[in-house]
């Protein structure tokens, strides 16, 4: 989509955000954001419709090997629209979409010099793909590649980073994965007990410690699932997060 490094009396049909956020949490529409957070790296991009996508990659350098596609679980959240929350994935897409993205990737990991894990975030349209930005680094949805390339998804990062190493093109996964924040829903101190029956709780991960104190929307931990699609998976992790909520209305 078309970008702006100054800001313009026409607001309308524009995001502002920030080169150095992350997680969506600086994402604004233009209007409310005049005179809001602003940051020396703050830039504008016009708003276009589209699923929030991301393409999950390794890279050495001069090429890059795609992994797949995954859906972002995006939420507004408060005063913040595009908050990322989870993801799912590896998920099918057209294969001229496949063939868009993947030759998008391997572009800009040769023009960058990339290396290791990283990620494309990219709105999808049926199918037209608008490419939003690339993250140099490894992505949350790493976790949904576990045996990259027969190797593992870190020893693939590692290849690639010290020794040039790309792994193979991954076969067609079985299933699809996911993970999603789980976000406090008022401010709380997490006792012993609570902390504990997370920590035994089926597909929790990022626990926090006892003691913990938390305002209302401070992430609270993440929670997985597997399914045979994304649609199955999202209702999953629904069902996760709605019972660690109640879990933690009734133990302290």
């Amino acid at each position: 989509p078309p970008l702006r490094l100054a800001a313009d009396a026409d607001t309308t049909g524009w995001l502002a955000k920030d080169a150095g956020g992350c997680g969506g949490w600086h994402i604004r529409r233009a209007a409310d954001a005049v005179g809001h957070d602003a940051t020396p790296l703050r830039y504008w991009q016009r708003e276009v419709s589209g699923s929030a996508m991301s393409a999950t990659f390794v890279a050495n350098g001069r090429d890059a090997v795609l992994l797949g596609h995954n859906e972002q679980i995006v939420r507004a959240l408060g005063t913040r629209p595009f908050v990322y929350c989870g993801v799912c994935g590896p998920v099918a897409v057209p294969a001229a979409v496949a063939r868009e993205v993947s030759a998008a990737v391997r572009a800009v990991a040769a023009a960058f010099g990339l290396r290791g894990l990283g990620s494309l975030d990219y709105l999808l349209d049926g199918e037209r793909v608008s490419v939003l930005e690339v993250n140099p680094r490894p992505p949350a949805s790493l976790a949904l590649y576990p045996d990259a390339g027969g190797i593992g998804v870190l020893h693939a990062h590692l290849r690639a980073c010290l020794h040039d190493e790309l792994p193979a093109a991954p076969p067609p996964e079985a299933g699809v994965g996911g993970s999603e924040i789980v976000w406090a829903p008022r401010p709380l101190r997490l006792g012993e007990a609570a902390a504990a029956a997370l920590a035994a709780w089926p597909g929790t991960h990022d626990l926090p410690h006892a003691g913990t104190r938390f305002e209302a929307g401070d992430p609270l931990c993440s929670v997985t699932t597997r399914g045979p699609d994304a649609a199955s998976v999202k209702i999953g992790l629904a069902r996760q997060r709605e019972a660690v909520l109640q879990q933690l209305e009734t133990i302290r």
